[in-house]
């Protein structure tokens, strides 16, 4: 099980090469059931069976950070 804890505060970080990532993007491929099931660390470039997590978001408040 993976909890993210106030998931509405996630902005967009920068790589070092100035490409932004929104924790959305990163996610999507995580929750869908055949991408999770082969999933790639792109920093370790190992691949994972990431079918089995349980993913709970948890937010203060519905409209994103303010």
């Amino acid at each position: 099980m993976v909890i993210v804890d106030e998931v509405e505060k996630a902005g967009i970080v920068h790589a070092t090469n100035g490409t932004p990532h929104r924790l959305a993007d990163a996610l999507l491929s995580l929750l869908e059931p055949s991408t999770s099931a082969r999933w790639e660390c792109l920093y370790f470039r190992v691949r994972f069976d990431m079918s089995q997590l349980s993913w709970i978001t948890t937010a203060n408040r519905v409209g994103g950070s303010s």
